[in-house]
């Protein structure tokens, strides 16, 4: 044991738990500790780091025992912040998360149409399967090789799931592959029912989510910031629903007669901005003894100027289908 001296104590953390911790220290005073060399162990793993040589891991205080909260919290396996304007040390009980990366041809074949549609997207969802959840991270289109998307690691904490994927850009100057490129990569988790996911990107790239829907249903027609999905029939209406990126949200979705000329429009507000993906639908009645439907989705900015024209789509209706 090393010989007790005098030391200068302003905040110690005599103890570990699960929630935040907040102590302000407004006086110091001067004591006399001891600082035995205490080696110690959780469940056959040792805590406190035998390579801090110039840093005390315990103080002995009237038969009280102290440690750094932070170096014996990680030891442990938890994660440590503090918020120095609210001098608050928070202690997180977080693990590593296992996952299987799921190779190109090795996915079930009813995903296999989910993750063909989204590729030419980027957004990160989320979708459960057989007892199992997959998260599905897509880049969208590239005129070049070079880009990838690889995940890190998933850190499960008491009430959510982070996600820490690193995006990979072709560096200036390397030469490329021209052929167009889909990066992406799903991954497989067991069980279903998990925390909300977070996703970050280890650079700091935002990573588009979509939002109001874990993942997206049957597409017919998709470009850049627009997702289509497929029509929702009723007695004589037609629900157009789908998916948008957009600064402001906004799009118009117009009928069009056998002239290319609106005949029923529609202003809707997406569900969320850029950069993530937000849901928006629209009803429109619907002759049934029409064989096609002609669909015009353009995005709008936020004074309801028409801003780009992004998709013209024909659909055939039921009837012709049959």
């Amino acid at each position: 044991m090393k010989p007790a001296r005098g030391f200068l104590l302003g905040i110690v953390v005599g103890g570990i738990c699960t929630g935040g911790i907040g102590y302000a220290a407004t006086n110091t005073i001067q004591i006399d500790v001891t600082m035995p060399q205490v080696t110690y162990w959780y469940d056959g793993k040792r805590v406190n780091d035998e390579e801090m040589t110039n840093v005390p891991d315990t103080i002995a205080y009237q038969d009280v025992y102290y440690v750094p909260a932070r170096s014996f919290a990680e030891g442990l396996g938890h994660e440590v912040t503090y918020d120095a304007a609210t001098q608050e040390v928070n202690i997180y009980d977080v693990r590593d998360l296992a996952f299987d990366v799921i190779e190109a041809g090795e996915a079930p074949k009813e995903l296999v149409g989910w993750v063909g549609q989204s590729k030419s997207l980027s957004m990160a969802q989320v979708r459960e399967y057989a007892g199992d959840t997959y998260i599905l991270m897509t880049r969208g289109k590239h005129i070049t090789g070079g880009y990838r998307v690889e995940v890190q690691q998933l850190k499960q904490y008491s009430d959510k799931i982070e996600l820490i994927a690193k995006y990979t850009n072709p560096e200036r100057g390397m030469l490329m592959t021209t052929e167009v490129s889909y990066p992406y990569v799903l991954l497989r988790v067991e069980g279903t029912d998990l925390p909300p996911i977070e996703f970050h990107e280890a650079h700091g790239e935002p990573i588009p989510v979509l939002k109001g829907l874990t993942y997206l249903p049957a597409v017919v027609e998709a470009r850049e910031s627009v997702s289509l999905f497929e029509p929702q029939w009723g007695d004589g209406t037609v629900m157009i629903s789908g998916a948008a990126r957009t600064f402001a949200g906004q799009l118009s979705i117009a009928l069009l007669d056998a002239n290319g000329e609106p005949s029923q429009e529609r202003k809707v507000q997406a569900s969320a901005h850029a950069p993530d993906w937000g849901m928006f639908e629209a009803v429109f009645d619907w002759d049934e003894r029409s064989d096609k439907l002609y669909l015009r989705v353009e995005v709008m900015d936020a004074d309801e100027v028409y801003a780009d024209e992004l998709m013209q789509v024909v659909i055939d209706s039921p009837e012709s289908v049959e």
